[in-house]
């Protein structure tokens, strides 16, 4: 137990290390392209008829008129001291817009993850005891179909369908819990179910197969003589005999 999770924490630990030279990249990107834009970011925000001294002053309060190596380690000198800066348009803080924003993903994630555990534990279960059969068939094609679909297509049908043809569901908008538990759920029930799919996917075509095969190296529950039951509970017997559940 103590070897896997050292492995597991040295996985998390490369991947972080991974990350580091994408997010400098990406980000050193981002803020080239501003440079190549004609005419200047600082005459896109404040359009046609904006003064030339108009312009000078927005490209020096936000560092447009410098190199742009330069203004890069300055955005990123800002940014390990906490400070994102300010939107373009609106002039909010970012920090304060991410704070604002993480609340709402946050539930959407967990709603989304309890739906697929929902759904996803009582099929897997069902199809594992009745391997091959007309159920099992069916929501193997049909998950494999959903994890074929990219996320975006599936958001573009399902807003379609159930915001724009049937009406059901808004395609936008969004109301607290704590002012209205019911509107809140109307409003996230959408985004919930474009993101619910995936995992859901992913857990009926996994999970069905390890309860079928047990664990890796053992032999088959089936292959042992056992029931659907034995498969799907392999340590209720052992613990109604009182001993200790396999590893």
């Amino acid at each position: 137990m103590r070897i896997a999770k050292l492995s597991y924490l040295k996985a998390v630990g490369v991947r972080l290390l991974a990350g580091i030279p994408v997010f400098l990249l990406v980000t050193f990107s981002a803020t080239a392209l501003s440079s190549l834009m004609p005419g200047s970011a600082a005459q896109l925000i404040l359009g046609e008829n904006a003064t030339q001294a108009q312009i000078d002053a927005l490209n020096s309060r936000y560092g447009y008129d410098l190199p742009v190596w330069e203004r890069y380690l300055g955005w990123l000198g800002r940014l390990l001291q906490g400070d994102l800066g300010q939107t373009m348009f609106s002039q909010q803080s970012v920090a304060k817009l991410l704070v604002d924003r993480a609340a709402v993903t946050f539930e959407i994630a967990l709603l989304a993850m309890f739906v697929s555990l929902l759904i996803g534990v009582p099929l897997a279960m069902y199809t594992a005891s009745r391997p091959g059969g007309i159920v099992d068939t069916v929501l193997r094609a049909v998950s494999s179909v959903m994890l074929s679909i990219p996320t975006f297509v599936i958001v573009v049908l399902l807003g379609f369908v159930f915001a724009i043809v049937l009406r059901w569901l808004p395609a936008t908008g969004w109301v607290s819990f704590s002012d209205d538990p019911i509107g809140n759920l109307y409003y996230v029930a959408l985004p919930v179910m474009c993101l619910q799919r995936a995992p859901g996917s992913l857990f009926l075509q996994g999970e069905p197969q390890r309860i079928r095969c047990g664990p890796p190296g053992g032999l088959c529950p089936r292959c042992q003589g056992q029931g659907p039951a034995d498969a799907l509970y392999p340590d209720a017997p052992r613990a109604a005999s009182g001993l200790s559940p396999r590893c």
